[in-house]
């Protein structure tokens, strides 16, 4: 027990004033509460669905993104946006399934991975243009040594 009981009873408010200021100097000051609004719905096929992975945008503020389903042929679909919601499907998936999120290079072309399909159907790496033209597989996962599903790049 301290000797000076009323003198802790006065330091206490200091105290927790203190370690308040500690603890939102170490953890941040919480963001002010952001209000979002559903701009484009995924109605599947033709337009697909599950768009899960995050957009890329280009220097003219188009948005990238791709749908992990849904396309005319299942496997997804990559897509374009502007902010204002217009979308407009570039590719549909079909040597490839699943892709996932995307990366813009500097040579202007688009980059991603494919959970499934390649050439042995266990994932691959690709580049598409940003008209939804000129797709190439640049890589496809054997399953063995170099891994099987990628999820990202």
């Amino acid at each position: 027990m301290s000797r000076h009981p009323r003198l802790c009873l006065l330091l206490l408010p200091l105290w927790i004033a203190m370690l308040g200021a500690f603890l939102t100097t170490l953890v941040g000051t919480p963001a002010s509460a952001s209000v979002y609004s559903q701009i484009y719905s995924f109605p599947n096929r033709p337009d697909g669905s599950s768009p899960h992975a995050k957009l890329v945008q280009a220097a003219d503020g188009t948005f990238y993104g791709t749908t992990a389903n849904g396309g005319i042929s299942g496997g997804g679909v990559l897509f374009k946006m502007d902010s204002a919601g217009a979308t407009q499907i570039l590719y549909d998936f079909s040597t490839v399934s699943y892709p996932d999120s995307l990366i813009l290079g500097a040579d202007g072309l688009l980059y991603g991975t494919a959970y499934t399909g390649g050439t042995y159907g266990v994932g691959a790496i690709f580049r598409i243009d940003t008209k939804g033209k000129n797709f190439k597989m640049l890589y496809a996962f054997s399953g063995g040594t170099d891994g099987s599903y990628p999820v990202a790049l």
